[in-house]
């Protein structure tokens, strides 16, 4: 099979290998489209080594391991691949875990779904695994102020639809060029707003100050942030409009988080948590059995219509477009939507 490579520096390299074997609890799935990240490009750079980085994965599936129940050869489906392991989705063939993995409903496309899973469980961790804020299927039913900082990226994106179905209001969300996308997710009748943050940290930081004012309580401090970003002094802004005892959700590790207050709680999403072989490594299950539970609700939620991908551009080429796409995206071109790949015609 086809294979796109990632080195550092964001060459990439079409090999051919070998078509992976699924193990005990794997799928080995047929690509169709194949959805791209920044860690995408970051990872190699940040441990020097080439391998297969794309993880998101929308397809066929071709060929089950042993021991997977609730499959079939021919289903249609998404998945997150673990990362740096066998079977990346840039590539003709990828495998996945049976718990990272979920059935596409006949209306998503499979260009719609690999959008979905590596942001969305990203934003499902941040809220409920790490801040522990009421899930969707036991929405809030009092007010609950969550800053989302970030709000056009698919992490953020993801991270409002969520928190709409959990009932949590109002909603700050910092975004910039792409607010009238940003608008069309957010509840204005529920005290939902949006901040504008090419004003400027301090016009950031006096304008989240001024929408929790305006919410009724009369402080100027939240309790909850998801900084869907980490970048450009998002946590700095962050940590000046939360007040003690809050949460602080990060979606990027290895940078230099000294300057938050202790009283802030900071959590880092961690997205690869939801994998047994990390997971292990807490001592626990925790992470992946809830990984499993949220990609089944977002199966569920996309029948249901209440949760759906996010916008997305397809990069001409398939796995010859891999460069092309991660170096945009490396130099931020894409604004408010997905870089994704079509590695095969649907059958």
């Amino acid at each position: 099979m086809k294979e796109a490579i990632v080195h550092p520096g964001t060459h990439v390299e079409i090999i051919n290998s070998p078509v992976p074997q699924p193990k005990e609890n794997q799928i080995l799935i047929k690509v169709i489209y194949s959805g791209s990240n920044p860690k995408d490009w970051k990872r190699p750079d940040w441990f020097q080594e080439a391998h297969n980085s794309g993880d998101d994965i929308a397809g066929i599936i071709q060929e089950l391991g042993r021991g997977v129940v609730g499959y079939q050869v021919g289903d249609r489906v998404a998945a997150l691949h673990e990362m740096q392991t066998l079977g990346g989705s840039y590539a003709e063939y990828a495998l996945s875990w049976d718990y990272a993995t979920f059935h596409l409903p006949d209306h998503t496309s499979f260009a719609e779904a690999a959008t979905i899973p590596l942001a969305a469980m990203t934003a499902a961790l941040g809220l409920y695994q790490r801040m522990r804020l009421p899930p969707p299927w036991n929405p809030a039913t009092h007010s609950i102020p969550l800053i989302i900082y970030g709000g056009a990226g698919a992490v953020g994106s993801f991270a409002i639809k969520l928190a709409q179905k959990s009932n949590l209001h109002p909603l700050i969300v910092v975004a910039g060029n792409s607010q009238e996308y940003v608008e069309s997710l957010i509840s204005r009748e529920k005290g939902d707003t949006i901040v504008d943050y090419r004003d400027g940290d301090e016009a950031v930081v006096a304008g989240i100050q001024r929408a929790l004012r305006e919410t009724g309580s009369g402080s100027a401090e939240a309790r909850y942030a998801y900084d869907a970003i980490t970048e450009h002094n998002s946590w700095r802004n962050l940590s000046r409009v939360l007040g003690k005892d809050s949460q602080l959700c990060l979606v990027l590790p290895q940078l230099d988080f000294s300057s938050v207050p202790k009283y802030i709680e900071t959590h880092q999403s961690a997205v690869a948590s939801i994998f047994k072989r990390a997971d292990a490594l807490t001592g626990g299950h925790e992470n992946t059995d809830a990984g499993f539970v949220y990609f089944q609700l977002f199966a569920r939620a996309l029948g249901d219509g209440w949760f759906t991908g996010h916008p997305y551009q397809v990069v001409a080429g398939g796995l010859n477009g891999v460069e092309r796409g991660l170096l945009d995206l490396r130099a931020g071109k894409n604004k408010a939507s997905k870089y994704i790949f079509k590695i095969a015609h649907e059958i």
